[in-house]
């Protein structure tokens, strides 16, 4: 029973449609029926059109042979000519495009819990390469010889989809099958060509109905349901089943961007309004006027100083100086910052550099994080949505899910701080963290707190609130730069360089100190300059070692020595490279060492490239921290000598002298320290890649102990999982070798070997 129903049931309705209650005096009308005296009125009976709610006002006929897009304020063709006309738009366009392209992607169980993880991995790793195997290639395929092979790479197939994404908001995809109904590709399609059907309902049909036609050439030539073609616009609304484009968001400020270009063009050309009339000698008629015009035309006709002509006037004018309105710089550079905000690009990513304040250097870096994730990381989900689906859809891999790991490991990297503060703080233990994730817990329950240098227990805290003091305990190192204030209980000082092995274990943690810091090892201590200094001088540099530190040192020459500090991305982009080409020599390296080990030909190059793209993005991100760290140094001995009295020639001078006898020992001490990670990542890959079991790893001392990197050497051996949880590099001029104990009987067919 319906509302109305129920309402006509409770009430009695007499003629002339007064309600009253049962026993009320005849004629008393009911609150909130609508009628009383000076009301809003009785509802009107609903004149129902059949069925359930609609979902919009659609035309009616709407599937009658229209062009697709009907509703739309602007063709899809406009909309294509507008976005390659318009140069800004193209370029953000593209900038967005690249962005995605250079992402790293993967096929990854669709859970976070790390043990599940890894189990589906084992479970699944044969589907798992078929599936990547094909996004590798995912469009324009064929069968040869029983095997898939495809001739669209993912770069050229994402390239074309955003497209139509930023410029019709029409991504479609046509499923391609073999005669068996595996699918054998995913082909772009024109998103200009698909109509959208709805039913009566004013909702996209399901199947088995048809959801889709593709006109071509004013005709519908094909029907599609909703598993024949994907069809996925991103900004759906309510009132049409067409998406809603960046252009089309933008296309009053193209417009505009537009009349802008020709007016330039025209000032060029043709001539705008004249700066000034002059009147003409008494008694001109019109005929007159227009003759001494065109005289006046001719004359200057040929010199680019007379485009903007003087012009006659009749009698009785005054000579006026006009003032037109002028689009200048401040007009161009909004409609710039416009059509980038709309597209989410930085301006400084088109060429218009930063002014100075908010729009600043500053600004633009704080911009990079709120640029992630109010674009970069909405796109790559939305996109991994659909792909995601197709997975579903045609190979059943529920558990499995399209993934851009790249945008992924950020939020990693904020997951990870924001345990590290829970843990800190007492708010969650080390084994509740370890259980979210899936891991196995340390058996460390209780919740600890971090309070300076030192580290409560529950039982501390109590008898700290009560007035007890508790007994202090040794903390995590401090941060690097910053040791503890000497004499506090519980901090020991850092071994002298040139004590002995025994001397140097004995003055750090050992036993359940040690094994605390391999749990929770907080921050490694950093060594004095004059220390740092030391072991780079004295360690042997391997050959892609100094090739880096000869590239440092040009690159040190070149913006450091000399005093010029350009933005830090130009800096990083120098270093990037060479940094590059370092963490892919100490990979290979740790590659090679454990293939002689196994008696396994070694790898003249890596070539995975999962493995190339991982390091080259640690490359840049390592290149921009020492760019900042070095601009941070330099300017800091710059205060430093000019509160010292020096200026001009003097302090010019004072700094070369500073940067030279600095460069040598900072080039080793970083070529060292970066080749650490990579080398101990090597271990962990060939481990994982190769699904060894079992195997246990020992710690190699570095050069320079601290209490974290001996708590390594002293819990040797170690298992996978532990040595994938070190923090390698721990601090500046940090070196392990992390090296695997094989077994005699161990052999690999068709070992990864990263090549």
């Amino acid at each position: 029973m319906g509302l109305r129903e129920a309402w006509k049931a409770l009430f009695a309705v007499r003629e002339g449609g007064i309600a009253h209650a049962p026993g009320a005096p005849m004629g008393a009308m009911l609150p909130g029926d609508g009628t009383t005296s000076m009301g809003p009125g009785r509802p009107p009976e609903p004149q129902p059109l059949g069925g359930e709610p609609r979902r919009w006002v659609y035309r009616p006929g709407w599937n009658l042979p229209t062009v697709p897009g009907e509703g739309r304020r602007i063709d899809y063709d406009t909309l294509r000519r507008l976005a390659d006309t318009y140069e800004l738009a193209r370029r953000c366009i593209e900038i967005r495009k690249h962005e995605v392209q250079g992402l790293e992607w993967d096929i990854v169980p669709a859970t976070s819990d790390r043990r599940k993880s890894r189990e589906i991995q084992e479970r699944e790793g044969d589907l798992i390469d078929e599936i990547r195997r094909f996004f590798l290639y995912p469009a324009d395929a064929v069968i040869r010889d029983g095997k898939r092979v495809g001739y669209t790479s993912f770069d050229e197939w994402i390239g074309a989809l955003l497209e139509d994404y930023f410029v019709l908001d029409a991504l479609t995809v046509y499923p391609r099958t073999t005669l068996g109904g595996r699918l054998l590709s995913l082909d772009p399609i024109d998103g200009a060509t698909i109509k959208v059907l709805l039913d009566d309902s004013g909702r996209i049909p399901l199947p088995p109905a048809p959801a889709y036609q593709q006109y071509l050439y004013g005709i519908a030539r094909a029907d599609f349901t909703r598993d024949e073609l994907y069809y996925y616009p991103r900004l759906v609304r309510t009132h049409t089943p067409y998406g809603f484009s960046h252009i089309e968001q933008i296309l009053m400020h193209v417009n505009l961007a537009l009349r802008n270009e020709m007016w330039n063009t025209a000032y060029f050309t043709e001539g705008n309004l004249p700066p000034m009339v002059m009147e003409a000698p008494e008694g001109y008629t019109a005929d007159q006027l227009r003759e001494l015009n065109d005289w006046w035309d001719q004359v200057m006709s040929g010199d680019p100083g007379a485009l903007r002509k003087l012009k006659f006037v009749p009698a009785g004018s005054k000579p006026i100086v006009l003032k037109e309105f002028e689009f200048g710089e401040e007009f161009a550079r909004w409609l710039a910052e416009l059509t980038c905000m709309y597209f989410d690009v930085q301006p400084v990513e088109v060429g218009f550099t930063p002014r100075s304040g908010l729009g600043g250097k500053g600004f633009s870096e704080g911009q990079e994080a709120i640029t992630v994730r109010k674009s970069l990381r909405p796109l790559t989900e939305w996109l991994a949505t659909l792909f995601t689906r197709i997975i579903h859809q045609w190979w059943g891999a529920y558990d499995l899910r399209f993934s851009f790991v790249g945008v992924e490991r950020i939020d990693e990297k904020l997951k990870n701080e924001s345990d590290k503060i829970a843990i800190e703080a007492g708010i969650k233990t080390l084994d509740q963290v370890r259980e979210e994730r899936g891991d196995e817990p340390y058996g460390v329950n209780g919740p600890i707190f971090v309070a300076g240098t030192q580290v409560l227990g529950l039982a501390d805290l109590k008898a700290l609130t009560s007035g007890e003091a508790p007994a202090p305990k040794p903390g995590p190192p401090g941060p690097p730069g910053q040791p503890p204030p000497e004499g506090e209980a519980g901090n020991r000082p850092k071994p002298p360089m040139t004590a002995g092995p025994e001397a140097r274990k004995a003055a750090v943690p050992t036993g359940e100190a040690a094994q605390e810091l391999l749990d929770d090892p907080g921050d490694a201590a950093d060594l004095s300059e004059t220390e740092r200094e030391q072991v780079a001088a004295d360690r042997p540099t391997h050959a892609e070692e100094a090739a880096f530190v000869a590239a440092f040192l040009r690159w040190w020459k070149a913006h450091v020595r000399n005093g010029r500090l350009p933005a830090q991305a130009e800096q990083a982009q120098h270093l990037a490279e060479q940094l590059y080409r370092l963490k892919t020599e100490a990979y290979r390296t740790a590659i090679n060492r454990m293939l002689k080990q196994l008696g396994i030909p070694e790898v003249e190059r890596i070539r995975d490239v999962q493995v190339l793209e991982r390091l080259r993005e640690e490359a840049h991100r390592a290149a921009v921290q020492i760019a900042k760290t070095q601009q941070h140094d330099f300017e800091r001995q710059r205060r430093k000598l000019v509160a010292d009295g020096l200026q001009g020639d003097e302090l010019h001078q004072a700094l070369q002298t500073w940067a030279d006898q600095r460069a040598a020992w900072k080039a080793k001490q970083i070529a060292m320290t970066e080749s650490n990670g990579p080398y101990k990542q090597a271990v962990v890959d060939f481990s994982e890649r190769n699904r060894l079991t079992g195997l246990l790893y020992r710690v190699a001392p570095d050069e320079c102990v601290c209490a974290y990197c001996q708590s390594l050497v002293d819990g040797n051996p170690h298992t996978l999982d532990e040595v994938r949880e070190m923090r390698l590099p721990a601090h500046p001029n940090c070196w392990h070798e992390v090296i695997p104990e094989f077994g005699d009987d161990l052999t690999l067919e068709n070992p990864w070997t990263g090549a």
